[in-house]
């Protein structure tokens, strides 16, 4: 069969791994990803999902796939993929800076996040 003119064409999701704002690029990956199984992709397996998602995804998401101890149920469900990738990315709590807003919450500063960006510098 031949493949889709969308793809023969290189329309297709691209993740930037070196975005500033990763999350946000993520965001739009995924969704990206999700319309092209929804149009030019339709009726793909779950399988081959889970390959388009990993070739999308670049060098680094195949390395970060790699290093991950995931379950071969897991591995070949394209939803827990793009959630593994997903949590991977979200941002962590840094304890410091919240202990240091509860501590300017206790002196009731007016601007809380400028002053503690201030102590920190």
């Amino acid at each position: 069969m031949a493949a889709p003119v969308a793809v023969q064409m290189n329309l297709h999701p691209t993740m930037n791994w070196d975005a500033d704002d990763i999350v946000e690029v993520f965001k739009k990956f995924k969704q990206k990803t999700q319309l092209a199984f929804r149009s030019f992709l339709k009726g793909t397996t779950a399988d081959e999902k889970v390959s388009y998602i990993l070739l999308w995804a670049g060098e680094k998401g195949l390395d970060l796939f790699n290093s991950w101890d995931m379950s071969e149920s897991d591995c070949n469900n394209p939803d827990k993929l793009l959630e593994k990738f997903e949590r991977h990315i979200e941002p962590r709590s840094n304890h410091r800076i919240h202990r240091l807003k509860n501590v300017a919450e206790k002196c009731r500063f007016k601007d809380k996040d400028e002053r503690i960006v201030d102590q920190l510098i």
